[in-house]
């Protein structure tokens, strides 16, 4: 199908660079969200006659009114900034990509012994949040690193300051390796945990 009039001037103004196209319908009405490392080239490829396309896609191309974008700096700028689209706009065309699943964040949790975790639910209004990351696997051994420098326990213990059953309690190889100082077993402050 050739780009059609109405639609020319839209995908000449698309630059040659990384970003996030959005289709809208008749009605201006989002229905599909795509990212693209040129955004030119991605959107032509929609209206090239000799690219074969299944039945979901022609009528996606037919029902396309208007054309948005967003420019971004790198191809994985478009790619975070694709998934929030998906999930704020919910657009009919993108099924497979509205699911809840997020992309991984780090989080503090509001404890005397704050933990450092990764997590794709950010639900606790106390916690503190970094993020998103594209890659879980990358970011858990970005924190494993950090976790060996500023010794932040890894544990989900519900640990309380001066709790006099501490002194009872045996602490873990990460204490004997010299990754964590035990807060546990009463062997650090709270003060001194959150100084490191």
């Amino acid at each position: 199908m050739p780009i059609p009039e109405a639609l020319k001037n839209s995908v000449d103004a698309l630059p040659d660079a990384p970003g996030v196209y959005i289709y809208k319908d008749e009605a201006d009405r989002e229905i599909y969200v795509g990212k693209a490392l040129s955004l030119k080239k991605r959107v032509r490829q929609y209206f090239d006659d000799k690219r074969p396309f299944d039945q979901k896609t022609a009528d996606l191309v037919a029902r396309i009114r208007n054309i948005d974008f967003v420019e971004c700096q790198s191809e994985v700028e478009a790619y975070l900034l694709e998934n929030r689209l998906i999930k704020d706009l919910q657009p009919p065309f993108n099924m497979r990509s509205k699911s809840d699943v997020n992309f991984p964040v780090v989080e503090i949790t509001d404890e005397q012994y704050p933990r450092v975790i990764v997590t794709r639910d950010r639900t606790n209004k106390d916690s503190k949040y970094y993020g998103p990351f594209v890659s879980a696997s990358w970011l858990r051994v970005a924190l494993q690193v950090l976790q060996r420098v500023f010794k932040y326990r890894t544990c989900n213990l519900d640990i309380n300051e001066n709790d006099p059953k501490n002194r009872f309690f045996r602490p873990c190889l990460e204490y004997y390796i010299g990754r964590c100082k035990a807060p546990c077993a009463g062997l650090q402050s709270s003060a001194d945990y959150k100084a490191d």
